[in-house]
């Protein structure tokens, strides 16, 4: 049943390459013989087919249509084990899809064109740890284009990142709060969906020390936390940039404190100084253009006193990762 419906969606219009396989298969030949050969060769296709939409069916071999893109295999193979494959072999299937968008932005198209991102998004829905996390990885990376950006979208990839931050555990908080900002960077579009959900209001949770208890491994716990509140900060920033309703509610939120909490702790990494300071910067050349952010940003008596304090902090301090916050 999943090879036929594999086969029915090839003809409702979504852009994928399989969906032409029967036509090329079938297509009108002008000899008996290799009218016999192109009917072998389509068999051969459904037959593989059969055995990617299988759970346990061994998944290797080339088929006939893709004999001269291996490329495709590759995406299509890794995206059928993502959809059907055990929960150690999704997870690692997602990772080779994320390394192959990471190595090239055709990868990445085809990955969106031939119908991965929801098997992507289901992984982060239902996976084990390492699945969800290679899943946001992945999905991460796939933004490059308006053509993706749209099939993100129409796969609520935003409302899914959002509630992922839930997860108990920082290592799927820190990838997808990464995915988060890579994604908000490359497209606009992207950044108001996720300002739409309530992303920003748990990265800013995630940032604040006295509003979560950790559920992390003992033994990684260190690392991991800090690598989640870096990604966090990292998120925060990239939603911030250019967007006037995401800094005020940053500044609604009282997160300029958190912020130069961070700018002002020596023992936090420099990765959560720079990524604070941008913030910082994002907001005051928000302010500039917004009289009414202005106002409710830097005007009342206790959030002046935080601009103090940043201002003393990036004074006092020769760190060149501050400079930002100076602009």
């Amino acid at each position: 049943m999943d090879a036929l419906a594999l086969t029915g969606r090839c003809f409702q219009g979504q852009c994928s390459r399989l969906r032409r396989f029967l036509a090329f298969s079938f297509s009108p030949v002008p000899t008996a013989r290799r009218t016999l050969k192109a009917l072998d060769d389509a068999l051969a296709d459904v037959v593989w087919l059969l055995r990617i939409s299988s759970p346990h069916a061994d998944m290797l071999g080339l088929p006939n249509l893709l004999r001269g893109d291996p490329k495709l295999f590759l995406v299509w193979d890794h995206i059928a084990r993502v959809r059907h494959g055990s929960p150690a072999v999704r997870a690692d299937s997602a990772s080779v899809l994320a390394s192959l968008a990471r190595d090239s932005p055709r990868f990445a198209e085809l990955i969106v064109e031939e119908d991965g991102v929801r098997p992507l998004v289901n992984l982060i829905k239902a996976g084990n740890d390492g699945g969800k996390e290679a899943a946001a990885t992945a999905l991460g990376l796939l933004g490059c284009d308006e053509e993706s950006v749209d099939g993100l979208l129409r796969a609520d990839v935003c409302f899914v990142c959002a509630a992922a931050l839930k997860e108990p555990s920082m290592s799927v908080q820190a990838a997808v709060a990464e995915a988060i900002a890579l994604l908000a960077h490359h497209n606009h579009r992207l950044q108001d969906s996720f300002a739409q959900t309530d992303a920003l209001h748990l990265l800013l949770s995630h940032l604040d020390d006295s509003s979560r208890t950790s559920n992390g491994p003992s033994g990684d716990q260190p690392e991991t936390k800090a690598r989640m509140k870096a990604m966090a900060a990292k998120a925060v920033w990239k939603l911030a940039r250019g967007h006037v309703a995401v800094c005020q509610s940053i500044t609604e939120s009282g997160a300029l404190l958190c912020f130069a909490r961070f700018l002002d702790r020596g023992g936090v990494g420099s990765e959560m100084r720079f990524y604070s300071a941008m913030t910082i910067m994002e907001i005051t050349r928000a302010a500039e253009l917004n009289l009414a952010l202005r106002q409710s940003a830097f005007k009342p008596a206790a959030k002046a006193a935080v601009t103090d304090q940043i201002l003393r902090i990036v004074r006092e301090d020769d760190d060149p990762l501050l400079l930002p916050c100076g602009l």
